[in-house]
């Protein structure tokens, strides 16, 4: 039985594709919550700004989760996304 382990150049092209294509839909939601906590920092919405930076920060862990496995981990824990993504990105 011969099975075989290397995907085709064509697979592998369209898998780095969609590979790249996730990561910048992703990090372009980060960095527009990025932004938003800028803004909220200069008008003094403290608790905004944080919440905003949370979720950008959030939303880029995704963002490489799934562009690095192809599934996101469903949690809002920074501190476990770090960890999952840790095992590709250390």
């Amino acid at each position: 039985m011969c099975v075989e382990l290397i995907a085709p150049p064509e697979k592998l092209s369209w898998v780095i594709y969609e590979s790249k294509r996730e990561f910048y839909s992703g990090i372009g939601k980060a960095k527009g919550f990025y932004n938003g906590a800028k803004y909220c920092k200069q008008t003094y919405d403290w608790a905004l700004s944080m919440f905003m930076l949370q979720q950008a920060a959030e939303l880029a862990f995704r963002a490489i989760a799934i562009s690095l496995y192809g599934q996101q981990k469903r949690t809002h824990s920074i501190r476990s996304l770090k960890t999952f993504n840790r095992r590709l990105a250390p």
